[in-house]
């Protein structure tokens, strides 16, 4: 049993048990899974989505206006010369199996919505986060990830580092609200000590330099960015199956969940959306 629909673009939790229980993959349940993917991606939930029918999504990017002018009453108006061009990003496949025991979904005490919630953020969440970030391949069917068009901006510690940055995305016309980083910079932030043993970023775990904190271990190097201005494309017709009967599944008296999504990452101005941190 199958069936496809588009993707959501809000949060929704919750998955029950009873969404479980062998019937047909309707719209609520299929938005329940994108959403469980997608939200627990830590750095990407955080991107503008922007749903779509297509392969690839074409952003349009103006990169100079020339010829505004002030003007007298009745006087002439000058002619706006664009130099335009365009950011084409193109949706790559996201898929995996899901193994999950059967007298799971049998035992009504047993609590499967979080098993199945728990398996889709460890098995795709940290893959979406990871390869749309990082992602170094050009062509199909990996994704490249938006750190590889990134400047970087440096600062003596990270929160000089990440004003900088927000100087910089600021000049160029963006207004970044997030700073990202790993687990482990976010320790070695918080054990900085003053000369008298005091924390010297207490806050560091939910805010720095007045920017929301996001944590993910897919981040080698902190970040800061402007979040209205990059783009998780998710695309329409999100693919759920269930099957006892298939290999691995039949075999161990399990529920096989066949998973089959598209995504992208797109940043049409980098310069104005996001920097790369580096403590000199």
């Amino acid at each position: 049993m199958s069936t496809t629909t588009p993707a959501p673009t809000a949060v929704l939790t919750g998955l029950t048990t009873a969404d479980f229980g062998g019937q047909p993959f309707g719209p609520q349940l299929i938005a329940h899974i994108v959403s469980t993917i997608v939200g627990g991606s830590p750095v990407t939930s955080t991107f503008t989505r922007l749903a779509t029918n297509r392969d690839s999504v074409a952003f349009p990017i103006v990169s100079d206006v020339t010829g505004a002018a002030w003007v007298p009453e009745l006087g002439e108006i000058p002619a706006l010369n664009l130099s335009d061009s365009t950011d084409t990003v193109t949706v790559a496949k996201l898929a995996g199996l899901l193994t999950v025991s059967k007298e799971a979904f049998d035992d009504a005490s047993f609590p499967v919505e979080r098993q199945v919630e728990r398996l889709l953020v460890d098995k795709f969440s940290a893959k979406l986060d990871s390869d749309l970030l990082n992602g170094s391949t050009p062509t199909p069917p990996a994704p490249t990830g938006i750190l590889a068009g990134a400047a970087s901006v440096s600062g003596t510690d990270l929160e000089l580092a990440a004003i900088n940055a927000m100087v910089a995305i600021e000049t160029a016309g963006g207004h970044p609200d997030y700073i990202a980083m790993s687990p482990t910079t976010l320790g070695q932030v918080l054990s900085e000590r003053d000369s008298q043993d005091r924390p010297l970023w207490r806050d560091a775990a939910t805010s720095l330099a007045g920017l929301r904190t996001v944590l993910s271990p897919a981040l080698t190097t902190p970040i800061v960015y402007d979040s209205s201005r990059i783009y998780l494309v998710i695309r329409d017709g999100f693919h759920v199956a269930m099957s006892d009967t298939a290999d691995g599944a039949w075999d161990h008296y399990a529920i096989s969940l066949r998973l089959v999504g598209r995504f992208a990452c797109a940043v049409p101005d980098a310069n104005s959306a996001i920097r790369t941190l580096t403590v000199a």
